[in-house]
């Protein structure tokens, strides 16, 4: 719909499509061209060549067609806050540099953690377009978390890419795929503060 290509995200309906030409529609960061498919693609994808990797003048295009369209401080922030109890606590661990007074990257964990014990992580909105990961990982600390706070330490980030989350998107204001870099030499800015974080749970001072 053109609602969904304003957006900046393929239709659902492409869905099929979609599967053989992930890395090839002028995603932004394709490296090979592989089908006659992969043209057919580009027709309903307003940026990008297919089979090449986007310029920087495409990023931009792509960043200045986004905005706000929800509220990260409401929707998430402000339900974080009240979750700070005797048994869970609500951590900031960084925030992303681009306006971190507006993006504050939080966790809430185990106030109690026990090394010993196994670790449960839940994380949502590492892709900022998947509403329910994000909201459901609320849930969860909501109304389900006093079931496991006894058997394994718990540590949630919620939203783990709030621009993308606010933006709708599937990508960060970098125009990159937090989801696609939870690994060293790899990393976004999203994922090396989660991966910093989690790093540093057992270690000493982080114990109570």
């Amino acid at each position: 719909s053109n609602r969904e290509l304003s957006r900046g995200q393929p239709p659902a309906t492409a869905t099929s499509l979609l599967v053989s030409t992930t890395n090839t529609m002028g995603y932004p960061n394709a490296e090979e061209d592989t089908t006659a498919t992969t043209a057919a693609a580009a027709s309903f994808y307003p940026i990008g060549t297919p089979g090449k990797p986007w310029t920087d003048d495409e990023r931009a295009q792509w960043k200045a067609g986004t905005k706000i369209q929800r509220s990260y401080a409401e929707e998430v922030v402000e339900k974080l806050q009240s979750l700070d109890n005797q048994h869970l606590e609500v951590i900031q661990y960084g925030a992303l540099s681009h306006d971190p007074k507006r993006y504050p990257l939080f966790v809430v964990k185990s106030r109690n953690w026990v090394e010993e014990k196994p670790a449960l992580l839940v994380t949502g909105g590492v892709h900022g377009y998947e509403t329910s990961g994000v909201q459901g990982a609320i849930l969860f600390l909501q109304s389900s978390v006093s079931e496991y706070v006894d058997r394994v330490n718990i540590v949630v980030a919620p939203c783990v890419s709030p621009w993308a989350y606010e933006h709708i998107q599937r990508w960060n204001a970098d125009v990159k795929d937090p989801n696609r870099s939870f690994k060293e030499g790899n990393e976004t800015e999203e994922s090396k503060a989660l991966m910093k974080f989690l790093d540093g749970l057992n270690s000493s001072d982080n114990q109570p």
